[in-house]
């Protein structure tokens, strides 16, 4: 189990015999003798806390012996490198490390969403409070700790001047459980809901066509039909609104024919931060009420 001694995994996250892999991959990577303060070195990717704990482990286990701040290799030990670690080797260590060895591994990750930057899947570690990114196979691609939403829609109204609009609101949260997305989501809709009724005096619940929720491991640039938006790395409870739109209108040719065209060369933006927005318009509440979705702004979901 190098993914164990690469960080990739604490003990909790391995099976039975994953375990006894990475203990003995921990134990043989050990000289016969060392301070225990250099140990840290020799696993530079794993946290002091993982490495303290293999420690502790095999400590009790009589594996190794930690006199005076050092880290000495028992006669077991030599034993267990020749032949492999086993699950008898624990018979005699306490109940509590007995116990946990044999204990089923912890189901450790819940599927968020598609990456829309790579198209790999996205799961939040509860055990690290973290991100994975995972390819078809399942393997592991990427960790990263901020992960990015973007709640998207696309407007066009109707009537002899048409209004359309490209909207893109979008925060980074923290090591947030899935569970709490929902949260994070309904107020970022609200947030564009607030903006559009604001500045173009239109309820986008009525104008929408189409909505959607982007799930980003990173800064990006994305692409919403035919508008680029570059999501910056703004942190939640803040976070940024940004519409692109025109204004089209009918034009007739000389036979007759109507035909829908721009009435101005290029689309306009607008960029909003959420707290500026919300410190500028005190009539309005940045937060969704308790028990109160956005439920017609979040159909897509």
């Amino acid at each position: 189990m190098r993914e164990f001694l690469e960080g990739e995994y604490t003990l909790s996250e391995l099976s039975p015999e994953e375990k006894l892999d990475a203990l003995y991959e921990f134990l043989t990577s050990l000289p016969d003798r060392i301070e225990r303060r250099k140990v840290y070195a020799i696993f530079p990717k794993m946290s002091k806390y993982q490495v303290d704990r293999a420690i502790r482990i095999l400590d009790f286990s009589d594996i190794l012996r930690t006199p005076y701040g050092f880290i000495e290799k028992t006669d077991k030990a030599r034993e267990i490198e020749r032949r492999g670690l086993r699950i008898e080797d624990f018979s005699e260590a306490p109940v509590w490390i007995r116990r946990f060895i044999e204990r089923k591994a912890v189901r450790r990750e819940i599927y968020v969403g598609t990456d829309s930057i790579t198209g790999y899947d996205i799961f939040y570690n509860y055990l690290r409070k973290d991100y994975t990114l995972r390819n078809l196979e399942g393997n592991l691609i990427e960790r990263f700790k901020d992960l990015g939403l973007a709640v998207t829609f696309s407007i066009e109204t109707e009537g002899h001047q048409i209004l359309v609009c490209e909207i893109c609101t979008w925060t980074f949260v923290k090591g947030m459980h899935p569970n709490n997305l929902d949260y994070v989501v309904d107020n970022l809709a609200k947030f564009a809901k607030d903006v559009v009724r604001v500045y173009f005096g239109i309820p986008i619940e009525q104008e929408t066509i189409k909505a959607g929720l982007e799930y980003l491991s990173s800064e990006a640039e994305l692409t919403i039909g035919e508008t680029s938006f570059k999501i910056d790395k703004v942190m939640w409870e803040e976070a940024k609104c940004e519409i692109e739109y025109s204004h089209l209108r009918y034009a007739y040719t000389t036979e007759g024919e109507r035909l829908l065209t721009r009435a101005e060369e290029t689309p306009r933006r607008i960029t909003v931060l959420r707290s500026k927005f919300y410190a500028e318009h005190p009539t309005l509440s940045p937060i969704v009420p308790p028990r109160q979705k956005q439920a017609s702004l979040i159909s897509f979901r």
